[in-house]
């Protein structure tokens, strides 16, 4: 079995080769190949109790282009600061997040760098670690209600930001694809919607709530993927009446990418058609056809800064709890242009 050989890769307008997987991708890949099942693997092996104080836990449930740099960042400031990365993969299974937690035990590593599961509805351990002030940094997303450090961008802000840029171009039949939130803890989900609604509303379009539809499962993977979209598509223009709908935003680059495949089984091209936007400035967005306008986050920075947050609080425990909101960027591209005439 070779699950970490090169494999091509192609999906709505871009052909590319997939990089070498480290270990944490290989298990991830052999996962969605089917020669694993999904469960808790460990990326490296867990400490011994003696190498506590210079390893710090990273616990994480998505092995994907987004959360690669992410963890990139944390690796190489962890290791540059003299410590040691245990990381665990959870694989999105639910009650993962918290065996994986019991697991590491507190005995075994020094503090944890961790991004919440969205597949977790109470998020029991996490929150249990944090109440014990035991050293614990969020990245990505936060529990909203729970004291506890966390680095994360302006969602809101971003998502408002760019439906103005649309709202600029002339649009104002605009559609935003995102995900299902299942449980109150996926803030930066819900950060992006209200940030759509809130630039609609303050558009004069009272109707906003009618424009955000939610796709269904958010995994690439999953074999209903694209299904799911092209049904969410398929929503927004019957909602909007005479195909009248003129861009359509997406929670997530990932998102778009399968947007536009689906918006070109239909015949329609973007950005002569439909505009399309989409959220992260992944890799292959400025290579997309057409290039795709997006938010660029600064990945690495999220992994590096809850890093210097952990090391903070190690040396200042009795310090109060800081969320670190880093700042977006829009990145405009060749996939958005005014609306059509009609």
């Amino acid at each position: 079995m070779d699950c970490g050989r090169e494999a091509p890769l192609r999906l709505g307008g871009l052909s590319a080769k997939k990089k070498p997987f480290h270990t944490a991708g290989v298990l991830a890949h052999c996962v969605e190949k089917g020669h694993l099942s999904r469960g808790a693997y460990v990326a490296d092996p867990l400490p011994e109790p003696r190498t506590a104080a210079q390893t710090v836990g990273v616990v994480y449930s998505e092995e994907n282009e987004f959360f690669r740099p992410i963890f990139a960042g944390v690796d190489a400031e962890l290791r540059d600061a003299g410590y040691r990365p245990a990381a665990l993969f959870e694989g999105r299974q639910e009650g993962g997040e918290d065996r994986l937690l019991r697991r590491l035990g507190e005995d075994k590593v020094c503090g944890l760098i961790a991004v919440p599961s969205r597949v977790d509805a109470e998020h029991r351990e996490l929150i249990r670690l944090v109440t014990r002030h035991f050293p614990v940094v969020l990245m990505d997303h936060y529990l909203p209600g729970i004291s506890c450090d966390a680095v994360t961008t302006d969602n809101e802000a971003d998502m408002e930001a760019m439906t103005r840029h649309l709202l600029g171009l002339g649009h104002r039949r605009i559609g935003f694809i995102t995900e299902t939130v299942q449980y109150p803890y996926s803030t930066s989900v819900r950060e992006r919607n209200a940030g759509v609604k809130r630039a609609l509303r303050a558009a004069g379009i009272t109707d906003a709530d009618q424009w955000v539809v939610a796709h269904g499962p958010p995994e690439l993977g999953d074999p209903e993927f694209l299904n799911n979209v092209d049904r969410a598509i398929e929503t927004l223009f019957r909602r909007s009446r005479d195909r009248q709908l003129t861009a359509i935003m997406c929670v997530t680059d990932s998102l778009a990418r399968a947007a536009a495949a689906c918006l070109e089984r239909r015949g329609l091209r973007v950005p002569d058609d439909l505009s399309l936007t989409g959220f992260d400035d992944l890799a292959w967005s400025a290579e997309f056809t057409p290039p795709l306008t997006t938010v660029a986050q600064p990945l690495d920075r999220i992994g590096r800064r809850a890093v210097r947050l952990l090391l903070d609080r190690l040396q200042h425990p009795e310090q109060p709890p800081v969320r670190v909101v880093l700042d977006y960027r829009l990145v405009l591209r060749a996939s958005t242009a005014p609306p059509p005439v009609l």
